[in-house]
């Protein structure tokens, strides 16, 4: 469906014929400026990873420990080599789960490992509570100097 969908997005009269899909002279519009919009691939699979490596710009497991990220990641990388991409071109995103136990420390492993994007969860579900948690978290990972 990605190279179902990057046809339609870049050709004037899309021809297509895949596995799962097929066409002949398709005309979507609006087609998106540039011919394509991101693909951010999720998942927390090997044929995840293989997957945002052939056509992703991006690749989100959002979970893993740092031994399954750091996997995946490579396998990301690899496949994305294997089929004529750069590898440093896909941004990879992860999720914080317990933001109350993070830190800058942290943050800065999670980028060691490949990660780009840090997706942060509520800490609770008690809407009149989310910002101060979020801003509580804030401050422990990116500190004002002045206020």
């Amino acid at each position: 469906y990605c190279e179902a969908m990057t046809a339609l997005w870049s050709q004037d009269k899309a021809v297509y014929q895949g596995r799962y899909a097929g066409f002949t002279e398709a005309i979507s519009r609006p087609q998106p400026p540039g011919g394509t919009v991101p693909i951010v691939v999720g998942g927390h699979s090997d044929a995840a990873a293989r997957r945002a490596g052939r056509y992703g710009t991006g690749f989100f497991p959002a979970r893993g420990s740092d031994e399954e990220l750091a996997h995946l990641f490579e396998v990301v990388r690899a496949e994305a080599a294997a089929n004529g991409r750069d590898p440093d071109a896909i941004e990879n995103t992860t999720m914080v789960w317990s933001p109350r136990r993070e830190s800058l420390d942290r943050v800065k492993e999670l980028e060691e490992l490949g990660v780009h994007r840090l997706v942060v969860a509520p800490p609770t579900s008690n809407p009149t509570k989310i910002r101060d948690a979020i801003e509580a978290l804030a401050e422990k990972i990116a500190p004002v100097a002045t206020r």
